[in-house]
């Protein structure tokens, strides 16, 4: 993945998420930054 986020576990969260075509449940607003990636934010 080519985008500037360094903690490698977030990464695999999000490969994973791609790879099986579900969102990402998180509160970090960087990640909702990522190409392709559904990210539901449990705070709101």
């Amino acid at each position: 993945m080519e985008w500037g986020y360094r903690d490698s576990f977030d990464h695999l969260l999000v490969a994973q998420a791609l790879t099986e075509g579900v969102p990402l449940v998180t509160a970090d607003g960087v990640l909702s930054q990522v190409p392709g990636l559904r990210v539901v934010d449990p705070l709101h």
